[in-house]
């Protein structure tokens, strides 16, 4: 298990634009014909909505898609295969899973040339940004500093960016990271009515949530929800959420309170018995699919045979048990691989008379 100070540090940034111009309406009017060709021209031909946002940030930061040049297009098999090494060597310090770096990596072809929205930042601080939906990314930096740094670097471009598309009507409305995007999440669901956060109800779900920080600061701990036609509440431990396809549920179970609350429930209700699987795994799957989330249990105190037993069951359910030992190593696999699964494809950032002058120059970087 690795310390503290080199935790790899995933955080979510999402931001919404406002379309004034729409609210203004198409009319037959003259003026307002005048108005809307002249935004259209401005903007190449389209309007400043989050895809023009985000690759106007692309340039200020200059950020480099993960792909290879048209210079592959002569010597392909070389081509590819130093690109793959050069960002493999880039990935190594951030992604510590080699399958998610080979993952990535074996989508650096050709066919995929202009199509991947994964971007390597080379600078202060070194990055891999992740464009995972429209108006939503994904930081990934080696350290909470370096992640601060690069939120606020980012939040100050996108102000700059709405300053200058303020005439248009489409300006920034709303900046959210942290447990914001988390909230937003959980607003966006109509089967939710009330989201609120409870207590620790022990010392190792502290320690948990503890750890979970120095993975990511994207997390609602202790949370309680209400859904619709149903007057129970949920309780989750921690629900950790980068983006709408890309939550996870966090369960702490000790082997003493678990077995202590199935033996007290086959007491009281003999006729219908419980068993780790299903007062754990089960449960487990069951709520998490409630929120469309990946589960992971992170256990306590489980004796080898029983923990190797729920482990094998809880992967064909698909419910990740891991120990306290690797709990934050499989939790940042975990999002690595859900991130990098659920990055859609994207066209380039530049525009074919800018990627045309690029080839000519020989500058191939899309």
């Amino acid at each position: 298990m690795r310390g503290k100070a080199v935790g790899m540090q995933f955080r979510a940034i999402e931001f919404h634009i406002k379309r004034g111009f729409l609210k203004v309406g198409w009319t037959d009017s003259k003026a307002s014909r005048k108005r809307f060709h002249r935004v259209f021209r401005a903007f190449g031909g389209g309007l400043p909505d989050e895809k023009y946002y985000f690759d106007e940030l692309a340039k200020r930061l200059s950020l480099e898609r993960v792909t290879v040049g048209p210079s592959a297009m002569k010597k392909i098999h070389t081509v590819i295969f130093e690109e793959r090494r050069r960002v493999v060597t880039f990935l190594n310090p951030f992604i510590r899973n080699q399958k998610a770096i080979s993952e990535l990596v074996s989508k650096v072809e050709m066919a995929n040339l202009s199509t991947l929205s994964i971007y390597l930042l080379r600078g202060a601080p070194e990055a891999v940004v992740f464009e995972v939906g429209e108006g939503r990314l994904v930081t990934l930096c080696q350290n909470d500093g370096s992640s601060d740094m690069l939120v606020k670097q980012i939040f100050k471009e996108l102000k700059t960016i709405s300053k200058t598309t303020q005439f248009s009507g489409y300006a920034l409305d709303k900046l959210l990271t942290g447990k914001e995007v988390v909230e937003s999440y959980l607003a966006n669901r109509t089967d939710i009515i009330t989201a609120t956060s409870g207590k620790p109800k022990s010392s190792f779900e502290k320690w948990m949530q503890a750890e979970v920080k120095l993975v990511t600061d994207s997390y609602f701990s202790n949370l309680i929800i209400q859904f619709k036609g149903s007057a129970d509440t949920e309780e989750y431990d921690c629900v950790v959420a980068l983006s709408p396809e890309i939550v996870c549920d966090i369960e702490a179970t000790d082997y003493s309170l678990v077995t202590a609350e199935i033996e007290q429930h086959n007491e009281s209700i003999p006729f219908m018995k419980q068993t780790l699987k299903s007062t754990l795994l089960i449960r487990c799957q069951q709520k998490a699919a409630r929120i469309g989330a990946m589960a992971l249990i992170v256990a306590k105190g489980f004796p080898s045979p029983a923990f190797n037993d729920l482990s094998r069951i809880g992967r064909d359910m698909g419910v990740i048990l891991v120990d306290e030992s690797s709990f934050r190593s499989t939790l940042e696999d975990m999002l690595t691989m859900a991130t990098i699964t659920h990055t859609p494809p994207r066209s380039p950032t530049r525009t074919p008379e800018e990627f045309a002058t690029a080839v000519r120059e020989g500058r191939f970087q899309m």
